[in-house]
């Protein structure tokens, strides 16, 4: 009976894994490639991604990775980092007001840990920003990975989370910095991948272009 019942909260943790991993990629993954598609302007294209990211700041928190009786978590903080550094401050301070009050106003968590962690995080993507950016992708996934370790190992510092609670560690330490380098790597492929197709297409424009002047310049000749 004891193992059904540590077999039946892993499922349990796992489903609540997959569905916060769900979420998380929607807007990183899914709403890029259907923004792409659509030839959204630059401005309004990452106003809708800041805004399908809080969606998907909020589907995580209200949809929480149940790891024990006591504890709940979600992935809301690899949210946080990736629209902070990709976005920007206003996005960052936007998205960690946001956090702030959903925890503060359905009394979610413990909720000074989620502010402590929310500014510690938005105050490291400020000054971590510009030199993230420059990165190569690979150098970008590597570091968030790194950053989303960092922000669990604090809020599990700051929790009253028992060291031996190991279901809590699988969730600090191994699945939110591995959901942040998965999101962190799809988003750099999906970016790649339409920065090639962006310029194939002009590069299809430019051959038109000489061809048709080619045949200008031939016409006229005769």
């Amino acid at each position: 009976m004891v193992a059904q019942g540590r077999c039946g909260a892993m499922l349990s943790l796992f489903k609540d894994c997959l569905l916060n991993i769900f979420f998380l990629l929607l807007p990183v993954f899914v709403l890029a490639l259907w923004l792409e598609e659509r030839n959204v302007f630059e401005q309004l294209k990452k106003l809708l991604t800041i805004v399908s990211i809080l969606l998907a700041m909020f589907f995580c928190i209200t949809f929480p990775i149940n790891v024990d009786n006591d504890h709940v978590y979600d992935l809301h903080q690899v949210l946080l980092w990736i629209g902070s550094l990709y976005y920007g401050p206003v996005a960052s301070l936007f998205l960690s007001l946001f956090t702030i009050g959903y925890y503060a106003a359905f009394g979610k968590g413990d909720w000074m840990v989620v502010v402590l962690s929310s500014f510690v995080i938005m105050f490291i993507s400020i000054l971590l920003m510009k030199p993230f950016l420059s990165l190569s992708p690979k150098q970008r996934v590597l570091l968030l990975f790194s950053l989303a370790a960092f922000s669990g190992l604090l809020t599990f510092s700051l929790s009253d989370i028992s060291l031996t609670c190991f279901s809590c560690g699988i969730v600090y330490f191994v699945i939110q910095p591995l959901s942040a380098a998965m999101a962190c790597y799809l988003k750099e492929m999906v970016e790649q991948t339409i920065g090639l197709r962006k310029r194939l297409m002009r590069a299809e424009k430019m051959e038109v272009v000489s061809h048709l002047a080619a045949s200008i310049s031939h016409e006229v000749r005769n």
